[in-house]
């Protein structure tokens, strides 16, 4: 069973990488990306929004664009 989890874990990270990018949760990451930077740019809404935790959903979705919304070769 030991070796069964880290097995079944590197089987699931060569899948992931093998898997084309969702376009669909892509699109929406780069939304949600592109609406956090506007809101932060625009004094009202920044003023209202601004926190760490704003901050860091912004930067969550950052991430997931760059590892699931590129082209791997």
């Amino acid at each position: 069973l030991h070796l069964n989890i880290p097995l079944a874990l590197a089987a699931l990270l060569l899948a992931a990488c093998a898997t084309p990018p969702d376009p669909e949760l892509c699109r929406i990451a780069r939304a949600d990306v592109a609406a956090g930077e506007s809101c932060l740019a625009e004094p009202t809404c920044a003023a209202k929004w601004d926190s760490a935790t704003f901050r860091m959903t912004i930067e969550s979705a950052r991430d997931d664009v760059r590892r699931y919304c590129t082209v791997r070769t």
